[in-house]
Parts: C-alpha cells; structure tokens; sequence
C-alpha cells in the first residue's frame, strides 16, 4: 500500500457506485499480529507467486491506524482525521479457481478502528487455472472518516497487486502440459522432454527418436511436438506418451556354430571363426580358443556400424603335418566362399538370432544382433471444467424505459457475476444475478463458476433509456386564468379535467396545447410527451395548490404486466401509491413503511386495460405513466 490511506479522502464526496463484496469460497483468514506499517499499509506487500494446478494459500494482513493524514500534502482536503471505519469491497483480477476472504469475526468485512489500531486480513486461496503469467490484482476499499462539522464522510479507492503464475512443470518425467487444467473449451500444448535435438537416423542402422501420443480424446500423433490440442467437453482426458530412444545401433553379441563341413584324419576338426566388416577388415579371430565339441558357442561385443559382416569357420590344422587350414564351408584349404550375417531390419529392436543353413555345405550356424533402445512410457490426466451456459438477459419491463426508470437485468442465480455497459465494468466481483440500467449502452454479464473459475458471457443487449421529462414539470397559473406547462419545446400535450371519479380528455385544439385558458373549478392533468415517448403527468387543483414534483424514483415493471407487478421506490418521499382503473375507483392502494423500498401487487382478479397510478407523500401527489394489465 503506498503512503498513507490518506489520500482515501481526496475523493470525499461519496458519489461513487458501491461495489457488492465478492462471494467467499476460502475459510477465514488469520491476521499477522506483528504487522506495522507507518500510515497502514499490507503485510506481505506482494503477493508470493502461485503455480498452475497447485494448491495456493496466502493470507494479507492490513494495518489500519486510528487517525489518518488527510491533509493537502497527501492529496486530501481536510487534515488529520478519525478513521472511523474500512470496508473492503471487492478483490478483482485474480487468476480463474482463487478466491477470497475476510476474517471470520468481521462485520461483513468492515472494521471500526477504535481507540487502537487495527489489524484485518484477507485470505486469498484455491487451485488457480489458466496461462500462466502476471496478474494485475486490485482490492477495492470504501473508508468513512470523520471529516469534523461535514459529518462521516467516505470515499472509495484501490489498492494495485500484482500475482504471478507460473507454469506447472511437474506433470510427468516425458511431457509437460500448459495448461494441464482448465474450463473447457481447454487448448492444451504438450512439451515434449525427450526432445531429438536435431538427431540425424544411421540408414539400417538406428530410428533416432520415436514418440507416441494418444490424447484421450480419439486424437493421435507420433511427430516430436504435437500441435496444441483442444478438448471441447468437460471430462478427464488421459493421455498416454512413449518416447522410445533408438541412437545406438545394432551390436553383434554371439555366433553358436552347430555344424561344420571339415574333420581331421580320425578326429574332430579344431574349429575356430573369423569376422570380417564391410571393409574385409578382419576384426575377430578366435583361433587361439578353438574347439572339438559342438555347438561352438563364442560371445562377441562388436558394434555394427560397418556392415555388411560375414563370418568365416575354419578347422586349425597348424599342429597336423604343419599343412594350411581348411575351411568349413568344403573342407578345402581354398579361400572360405562368402557368408554374410545380414543385420536385422531397421525397425527391430532389442535381441534377434538369426540362423545360416545352405543346401551347398553342412555348415551351419546362428548370430545374434542386439540393439539396446530407452523408452518412456508415462500416463498423465487432463482436466476440463464446464463452464456456464450462456445466457441472455431477462429484462424487466424491457429493453427501453424513460430517465429517471431503470431497467432490471437477471440471468440465472448460483454463479459468480460480473456487470458490463459498453465491455466497461460496472460491479467488480458482484454477487448478484440482477443488476439495473439507468443509462443508454450495450450491457452483458459474465457468469463464472465460484469454485472453477470457469465463465461464460452473456449476448451483448442494447438497452436504451431515454431522456425522460423534467423534474420540475408541472403546471403554472400565469396570468390569473390561464394555466400554462413549465416545460415547452418538443413536446405534446393533452389536458385531462376530473369530471366526478373519472379523468377526461379535454378536446383539441385547447386540449391539446401548453396552455389552457379560461379553466373553470376543479382538478385539471397535463401530460406532457416527449419525442422519444416518454410521458408524465402535472395535477393543478385549480383556485387550489398544485401537485409537487417529487425527487423520488419509482419504478413500475413489467409494464404491461399479467399476474404480478413489482413496484419498486428509490427515495424516501414516497408514502401511498394509489391504483386507480379510468372511472376514478380505486382499485389497489399501497403504503410503504420506513426503509421498505420493494412490493410485489398481485393482479389476480384484475379485469385487463389500464389503469392510472397516483403516488402521494408530505407535498402532495404525482401521476405515473399508465399500467397497462394483459
């Protein structure tokens, strides 16, 4: 919290919109009892930075001191002030799946510094979902001071955060997943952590690096880095990953000889083998260890990677009359006709034996080819939250009404709200399906889920409230009989006289003008419309006293109504509406006890047409429009 809370009261007029605080989904936070900070201030000031898909709780600790320094070098207009009491309002920009509180034991997060300073806390906790980043986080603050002979003042102010999220990169040993978590639509890019890192394959020889991918939701792949995947539905998704890691190529481990074409005179050939490569380099012989017994089994380290191999099995017979080795292929001292170990296919991995057998010599033998892969096979889960379906606003009377009226806007209750006049918010963190329009622009409502964060908005409505007439109309005696409108420019009018119990027209062309002449005794109407439809009425009891304009706002709906009209006062001069059908008889009369600004009038019964409303309070009495009863 920078400086003081001083400057709370620069603004001190109180004219701003209160800001609903928001709904609570973590437990009650504990203050930090050693916290100070000269002229209140946050403890910690920053936020500690949270981690996707993981568990978060922090609590924020507020110190609020007794007197604060609203004086001109703080930006103030008074000097050293009473706190007399803070509430907080609102806290808005949090990462989706965090959310707040206050302590337990305050009065709807209000705190009333007394004799002492005081300390307040909120707890910011949950599961946050979403991209990682930095989040500008606000706390919206209302402070009351006591501002001397003007009387408890308040003002309304923000306190700037900001809370970083990062990534989660703990998902699994083969992939990471950004986000892993998250409101679906969910758009999911899979890091691969075997990476190839540019891995050229051996022809024949080695497959570099294989990758599987199966999503979960009937998509594959088996490229490196798979393109970003969308899940549409809410569910758990698994995704199972294989890396397999084939960079080391083949490797000849054994030839078991089991059959030979030579033999010394009344004995057993001494049998030994020769390995040539690719480049008749000879790079084994065995003749030192050679052997009687069959099979001749020879274990061997020998990397592949001069192919094509081939072996040679010959009968030692240096000891036998000093002659020339035979080979074992035709028992002849010839040069050992060419038999090749072929390597295995590409794509064969881990131990193969493959066996020479030839219609042309005995001989006979077997080889194995040995290629050593890493593999990785790790399972992780995506989770898709649902969001909250779209919907439209439900508009009470409808899309248009006359200033100073408002119009009631509702959508489904059971969610986290947040109120939109031309994409600008209105209410930060509102709880509260319904919200009204005093002004003209295009509204809508973001509906989220509490305990996801997941939302939806609403379809952008226009609604249109226009210019109603002005509060001072009413009727004017001006000369001595004549009876003139306040009001005069665009507008028609209609006199009405009540005649008995019922209100006439009075006929054009007089009737219909601003100014009516000649009237005799008795209760005389205007209505006044404007161009935009708006309508209202002025009484004038005429050798009487006028009707007074009331300030106070009332407002009828839906109009036209069926079973059930709500009536609803913003004002305190308001006490008895009075409905009337067009006969003069009263029909319905309402009073409105202390604080009481809402009554809900069943028409059932009700004969349908229009009836005519009368609100009455000390100064006298006021026409509304019409009510019209389907």
């Amino acid at each position: 919290m920078k400086n003081t809370l001083a400057f709370l009261c620069m603004l001190l007029l109180g004219g701003l919109a209160h800001l609903d605080v928001a709904a609570q989904a973590c437990p009650g936070c504990a203050v930090n009892p050693s916290c100070y900070v000269p002229g209140g201030g946050l403890c910690p000031d920053s936020l500690p930075a949270a981690t996707v898909a993981q568990a978060y709780s922090q609590d924020v600790t507020f110190y609020l001191p007794r007197q604060i320094d609203a004086g001109p070098f703080s930006g103030g207009l008074l000097g050293i002030v009473d706190l007399l009491q803070l509430r907080i309002d609102a806290i808005s920009g949090l990462p989706f799946g965090l959310n707040w509180s206050c302590n337990m034991n305050s009065n709807n997060c209000t705190y009333f510094p007394s004799s002492n300073d005081t300390l307040g806390c909120v707890r910011i906790c949950g599961t946050p979902v979403g991209n990682p980043g930095v989040y500008a986080v606000t706390i919206f603050v209302t402070a009351t001071v006591d501002a001397g002979i003007l009387g408890p003042q308040q003002a309304q102010t923000s306190f700037p955060n900001v809370l970083v999220l990062l990534p989660d990169t703990t998902s699994n040993l083969g992939f990471s997943m950004a986000p892993g978590i998250g409101c679906a639509p969910l758009t999911v890019n899979f890091i691969n952590n075997f990476p190839s890192n540019g891995y050229v394959p051996i022809p024949g020889q080695t497959q570099g690096f294989l990758y599987n991918w199966d999503f979960g939701n009937g998509l594959q792949s088996n490229i490196e880095n798979p393109p970003a995947v969308t899940f549409y539905a809410p569910g758990q998704y698994p995704v199972n990953y294989t890396a397999t890691v084939d960079t080391f190529g083949f490797q000849l481990t054994n030839v078991t000889v089991t059959a030979v074409n030579c033999s010394d005179f009344g004995s057993s050939a001494d049998v030994y083998i020769k390995i040539f490569d690719g480049s008749n380099t000879e790079i084994f012989n065995n003749e030192s260890n050679q052997t009687t017994t069959l099979p001749f089994n020879v274990s061997l380290s020998i990397d592949a990677t001069n192919p094509p191999y081939r072996l040679e099995v010959w009968d030692d017979d240096s000891g036998f009359l000093g002659t020339a080795d035979d080979n074992c292929f035709d028992d002849t001292e010839n040069p050992h006709p060419p038999v090749v170990m072929n390597l295995p296919p590409v794509n064969v991995l881990g131990t193969t034996t493959q066996y020479f057998t030839s219609g042309n010599t005995p001989l006979a033998f077997n080889y194995t080819y040995t290629k050593n892969t890493f593999q990785v096979q790790v399972s992780d889960t995506v989770t898709v939250f649902p969001v909250p379906p779209v919907q439209s606003l439900v508009l009470s009377p409808g899309n248009k009404v006359c200033s100073p009226d408002s119009i009631e806007m509702r959508v489904s209750p059971g969610f986290g709200y947040e109120w939109f006049m031309n994409d600008t918010m209105l209410l930060a963190g509102a709880i509260t399906e319904q919200a009204f329009a005093k002004q003209t622009g295009s509204y809508k409502v973001r509906v989220y889920d509490l305990n996801t964060g997941c939302y939806s908005f609403s379809h952008d409505t226009l609604i249109t409230v226009a210019p109603g007439i002005p509060g001072n109309f009413a009727i004017l005696q001006n000369p001595p009989g004549t009876l003139n409108s306040s009001i005069s420019g665009f507008y028609s009018f209609q006199w009405i006289f009540q005649s008995g119990t019922a209100w006439l027209p009075i006929p054009a062309p007089q009737g219909q003008q601003s100014t009516y002449i000649h009237p005799i005794g008795g209760f005389y109407g205007l209505i006044a419309t404007n161009p935009e439809g708006c309508t209202d009425t002025a009484f004038f009891n005429y050798n009487g006293t006028s009707f007074e304009v009331f300030e106070s706002s009332v407002q009828l709906y839906p109009n036209p109504a069926k079973n059930q009209i709500n009536i609803h006062v913003e004002g305190s001069e308001i006490l008895k509406l009075s409905i009337l059908d067009f006969a003069g008889r009263l029909i319905s009369e309402q009073s409105w006890t202390e604080g009481q600004s809402n009554i809900e009038l069943s028409l059932i019964g009700w004969q349908s047409g229009y009836y005519f409303a009368l609100v009455e309070g000390p100064l006298g009495r006021r026409a509304l429009p019409f009510i019209k009863i389907e």
